[in-house]
């Protein structure tokens, strides 16, 4: 359908970095390039990410039953629009508006889901999205779902998508040391992807969550050349911009699940980003950096956090661009952190959000797991980054 550009901003420079930039990062999907200028000025796609549901789970991954009502709570009084996690994706990418929308995500597939979350999701209706590994499910493993309830959540808007087999640190030795990483780190995924379709007689979209949120330079590159999409566990929400194997999640437990920071996430915009180096989580340089666009944004109230304080950064204007230097901490902490870089909207009560992760593996906290019958490993719990 034709349709007419109309955007008042950077028409050149942002117009150059969105087709020879953004365009390669872009699922085969596509986007509609008369629709990049109107998306880039509506409300971002927030996704949230839980893990238990359960008032006696490991704190770092948990939130309770009553906090987790609270929160649906919350959506419902700021007026969002509860989204299915695939076809938002797919919106964004084609350039659509999605004004106030989220998607609700949980990782690994426990039970506790479909005891305390699932009722209250199918009370109203909502899409919700499980990532699970499919070993522990298909060995049976007792705080785990089965797939008679995976097929019951599938038939009530429930997506389920891959998580990997065995839930393996796929960014970590001794899996990342092995001489055919890459080919084994496909095969375990696509395993998952035929439990998957097996169990649910579909195809399931290629959209993976990477356990424990960690990726490097070599898996972005080989799941982009499959044609996989991915999430991680860093926060900020989703725009066009966004690198799609490296997609944002705001973590809402434990220390996230504060009904009071979380509304601030859920109104919150992506960075219209242009540019960013490094794009992996590797602290190789010491230094990071991020282009952006500045349309509604209030520049004088950015600021850039690193566990959980404020930390020193440069800013250079030119035009509507709007260049971020951070220089990372020396030494940098060991296994998993995160720079968040946040700015006020200058019309709307919101805030433009960015963040990214970072692994250091030079001295590695632990080497890769596998399940125990017993549970799923928890993942590693992170400091309250604003």
């Amino acid at each position: 359908m034709p349709c007419t550009l109309r955007f008042r901003f950077h028409q050149r420079v942002f117009f150059k970095a969105v087709v020879s930039k953004i365009t390669p990062r872009l699922h085969p999907w596509g986007f509609c390039v008369c629709g990049v200028f109107i998306a880039l000025n509506t409300q971002s796609l927030v996704v949230l990410q839980y893990h238990q549901v359960r008032d006696d789970g490991p704190k770092s991954t948990s939130v309770s039953v009553e906090r987790f009502e609270q929160h649906l709570e919350l959506i419902e009084s700021l007026n969002l629009t509860v989204m299915d996690l695939v076809t938002a994706v797919q919106r964004i990418q084609q350039g659509e508006s999605l004004e106030q929308s989220v998607a609700l995500t949980f990782d690994d597939g426990y039970n506790n889901l479909y005891e305390n979350a699932f009722p209250k999701l199918k009370e109203r209706q909502w899409p919700f999205t499980v990532f699970i590994s499919t070993d522990p499910i298909d060995k049976g493993y007792g705080d785990m779902l089965n797939w008679d309830q995976i097929r019951e959540l599938a038939k009530h808007k429930g997506r389920i998508l891959n998580h990997t087999r065995d839930h393996a640190y796929l960014a970590r030795p001794p899996f990342s040391l092995e001489p055919q990483f890459l080919d084994n780190m496909m095969a375990n995924i696509k395993h998952a992807q035929r439990r998957i379709n097996q169990e649910l007689s579909t195809t399931s979209p290629q959209i993976l969550a990477y356990p424990y949120g960690e990726y490097n330079e070599d898996i972005l590159r080989k799941l982009q050349q499959e044609n996989w999409i991915a999430f991680g566990q860093h926060s900020g929400p989703i725009g066009l911009t966004s690198n799609w194997q490296a997609l944002p999640r705001f973590p809402a437990s434990g220390l996230y699940s504060n009904p009071k920071t979380l509304k601030t996430k859920l109104q919150s915009l992506a960075f219209q980003v242009l540019s960013e180096s490094p794009v992996t989580s590797e602290p190789k340089k010491g230094v990071y950096r991020l282009d952006v666009a500045t349309d509604f944004m209030n520049i004088h109230s950015l600021q850039c956090f690193f566990a959980g304080s404020p930390i020193d950064f440069q800013k250079q204007v030119e035009t509507d661009q709007l260049s971020i230097v951070v220089s990372l901490p020396k030494p940098m902490p060991k296994g998993r952190s995160r720079i968040n870089c946040t700015a006020q909207h200058l019309e709307k009560n919101a805030y433009f959000w960015h963040s990214k992760p970072w692994l250091n593996l030079k001295d590695p906290l632990h080497k890769a797991e596998k399940f125990t019958k017993s549970q799923i490993p928890d993942k590693a719990t992170t400091k309250n980054f604003k």
